[in-house]
């Protein structure tokens, strides 16, 4: 009989702990989140991504970039349609986390939520630009810039540009989206943020990332 119980408990242990996850299971609403729920390896997926990203945003002061990093990838998460696509991006996701972990302090300077300024006041074309440090001197590039023409008329051209770059001294080189777009990126001694060249087709027609950022 207590064979029988201790097998029982060691089942019932086994099973919640195989499909653990970061968020409720029992509140799970959408159909990735059920896909997450159902599967023992990608709750698992799930539980150590959780663990990984509350690690990241305990080691910096201002965790709101981390926040709007990992909001972004939610966003992308959620796209997917099967199991497949999340495990692969569960396997990316978790690897790049290890790697903002293991960022050292001069990487780390770079982490943030940059908007972009024109005489001291936000651009009403917006652009912002976020960086996340990475480990071996690597900087995550994620921007997004809109040009605005007329709203009325639907005359308002997007572009985005993702990517890692790789940091020398002050400056991000290759952060690319594609072979379309890149730009170079320098931390100025104030803290600001310059994009000071970019190829072409980051986005439509007058839409560019180049100008001064802060965060």
């Amino acid at each position: 009989m207590k064979k029988n119980l201790l097998l029982f408990f060691f089942l019932i242990f086994s099973y919640d702990f195989l499909h653990a996850a970061s968020f409720n299971c029992d509140l799970a609403k959408s159909n990735v989140e059920k896909m997450i729920c159902d599967s023992p390896t990608l709750s698992l997926q799930d539980e150590n991504m959780g663990s990984l990203y509350s690690s990241l945003i305990k080691i910096y002061s201002n965790a709101i970039p981390i926040r709007i990093w990992q909001k972004s990838w939610l966003i992308e998460r959620n796209e997917c349609k099967d199991s497949k696509c999340l495990e692969d991006a569960y396997i990316k996701r978790i690897s790049i986390l290890k790697s903002a972990l293991a960022a050292d302090a001069a990487t780390k300077k770079w982490t943030g939520y940059y908007s972009r300024y024109i005489n001291k006041s936000k651009d009403t074309d917006s652009s912002n630009i976020l960086l996340v440090a990475l480990d071996n001197s690597k900087v995550f590039v994620e921007g997004h810039s809109i040009w605005v023409g007329n709203v009325k008329t639907g005359n308002v051209n997007l572009g985005e540009i993702i990517g890692i770059g790789n940091l020398k001294g002050s400056v991000v080189t290759e952060s690319v989206k594609d072979e379309f777009c890149s730009s170079r990126l320098i931390l100025t001694a104030n803290n600001s943020l310059l994009v000071d060249s970019e190829q072409s087709g980051c986005g439509g027609m007058n839409v560019t990332f180049k100008g001064e950022y802060f965060k």
